[in-house]
């Protein structure tokens, strides 16, 4: 049997809904349902490249990729991607149609009718947030069937199955025991979601109050708002623009700040406010005490390292370092995620001018969008998860005219291997508790449909299979250099097969749906 996957950080529906929605597909019940997949460019995927003419996770290719488990994220498009007022300085939107909307008609294949949707006064984020879980809930638990193409077929391949959303645990350990079944457990990625975020004359945003009303609703606990059947597991609290609660870190490339401007917010603090909502979101008062509430787990992929600093120097470290027992504490996420070559949010911090296309260190990617050592402890510490991005930029393989050599030789597995060697090497070399469970702490978080140019051999979710026995080498050459960071732990049981879904499946089981719990006594826990 072929290894079961679990991918922390995607979008299945991101396809199949932005390109019917606000078309006339959408009023068709028989097509707008996530099942429905338009047919992708094999070229392109073959290539490998941006994945605007092929879909990278569709629920085909999910199925009869061995995929078992997902982390589904919920994402409505932030209106900073299709607001003339944030393009280059000197641009104008003419009459019929500006270059933004030309852009992301061609790039993303969506509508005129959606852009101009995406542009109006009308678009609201929370219920366009609901709408894409209506839109997972329209075939849930139901077979189904699509034609898939993959890149050793010379026509498409039928593919059968269904996915399920998942309530609780016994409803994700029940799914990964059935063949051609995806278990679903829903995520959000930005905060801005929950209806801050506007940009001026597109909306106005919410009160931190209803914000936190509609925290409560993705846990089943509101009293005003329509509670979620489906918890929410985490949410990535930034993203590309400015929510108003939390900076965010830079994530454009150079080329792509000619037509977007996320300077707003961008490497930018925690505010008072953005606190208020974690704590509400982990279940905590104002003096990091449990409620009895459950938990919605923080992803800090994209939190500016401004924002990091303060969500682990005011929430994690104050509580966990008083947690009543190791089962409470709070862990930390980042699920989609490269190194940046850093040791401290600090440094990440002080060379945020320095963030261009060529600004690398020891060879990665060294924007405060990635993690550095600093992370790394914390997440350790935490005992939280760490998702390796498959995007090439992220990992520092992206294709400029200062990297045409290294793009050469590291579009490929040892973009990963390197990756995980020096993520591995921070618990052993600060000589943390228990370094060896650095390995339970990686899994894989591809960003597929995210807009992400892939590294090219690993461009869907059909390569997961070739990734995994392709990493196994890599790991078996660096056993032989550091046998100590390993110790009797076996390669492909313990540790591919841990990254690969072990280590999700664990974490998710230990801690979805599960509540904040109150202190047994005044005192235990002190902010």
């Amino acid at each position: 049997m072929a290894n079961q996957i679990a991918d922390l950080h995607c979008h299945p529906s991101g396809w199949a809904f932005n390109r019917m929605r606000n078309t006339s597909l959408e009023l068709d019940k028989e097509k707008f349902h996530p099942w429905t997949i338009e047919q992708s460019s094999l070229k392109k995927q073959l290539k490998g490249g941006r994945a605007y003419r092929y879909s990278q996770c569709d629920f085909g290719k999910l199925v009869l990729s061995g995929t078992r488990l997902v982390f589904g994220a919920l994402y409505p498009l932030e209106k900073g991607f299709f607001d003339e007022q944030l393009i280059g300085e000197g641009q104008r939107k003419s009459k019929r149609h500006s270059l933004l909307d030309i852009i992301q008609s061609k790039t993303q294949g969506l509508s005129k009718a959606r852009i101009a949707f995406l542009q109006s006064p009308e678009y609201d984020y929370f219920e366009e947030l609901k709408l894409e879980y209506k839109f997972y809930k329209s075939r849930d638990n139901k077979e189904e069937a699509a034609l898939v193409l993959i890149y050793d077929k010379n026509k498409p391949t039928l593919s059968k199955g269904k996915y399920i959303l998942a309530k609780n645990n016994e409803d994700i350990t029940a799914s990964i025991q059935k063949e051609k079944e995806v278990a679903i457990v829903l995520t959000i990625e930005g905060i801005h979601a929950l209806g801050v975020g506007n940009l001026k004359n597109k909306g106005t945003d919410v009160s931190i109050e209803q914000v936190k009303e509609r925290v409560r609703a993705l846990k089943g606990e509101a009293s005003t708002e329509e509670n979620w059947e489906h918890p929410v597991f985490f949410i990535t609290f930034s993203h590309h623009f400015d929510n108003t609660l939390c900076g965010h870190a830079h994530s454009f490339p150079d080329v792509t700040e000619l037509i977007f401007n996320q300077r707003k917010g961008c490497n930018g603090p925690m505010t008072p406010e953005g606190l208020e909502v974690i704590r509400e979101m982990l279940g905590l008062n104002e003096n990091l005490e449990g409620t009895g509430s459950k938990r919605i787990l923080v992803d800090v992929k994209h939190m500016s390292a401004l924002g990091r600093q303060s969500f682990y120097n005011d929430v994690i470290k104050k509580y966990n370092n008083f947690a009543p027992n190791r089962a409470h504490k709070i862990p930390v996420i980042a699920s989609h995620v490269g190194f940046s070559g850093a040791n401290t949010l600090d440094e990440l911090v002080r060379d945020g001018d320095l963030e261009r296309d060529n600004f690398k260190k020891e060879g990665f990617y060294a924007w405060n969008i990635n993690i550095c050592r600093e992370d790394v402890e914390v997440i350790h510490e935490s005992e939280g998860l760490i998702g390796l991005s498959f995007d090439a930029r992220i990992l520092g393989v992206d294709n400029t005219l200062f990297n045409v050599i290294n793009f050469r030789k590291r579009n490929n597995i040892k973009a990963f291997s390197r990756t995980i060697k020096k993520i591995v090497e921070v618990p052993f070399r600060k000589r943390l508790d228990n370094p060896l469970g650095i390995w339970k702490r990686i899994s894989i978080g591809t960003d597929f449909e995210g807009y992400i140019d892939p590294v090219n051999k690993y461009s869907t979710a059909i390569a997961f299979g070739n990734f995994g026995l392709d990493l196994e080498v890599e790991l078996k050459k660096f056993r032989r250099k550091k046998p100590e960071y390993f110790g009797n732990l076996d390669i492909r049981k313990d540790i591919i097969e841990g990254i690969l879904f072990n280590n999700a499946y664990e974490f998710v089981k230990k801690h979805f749906n599960k509540t904040s719990p109150k202190p047994v006594s005044q005192g235990d826990i002190v902010a």
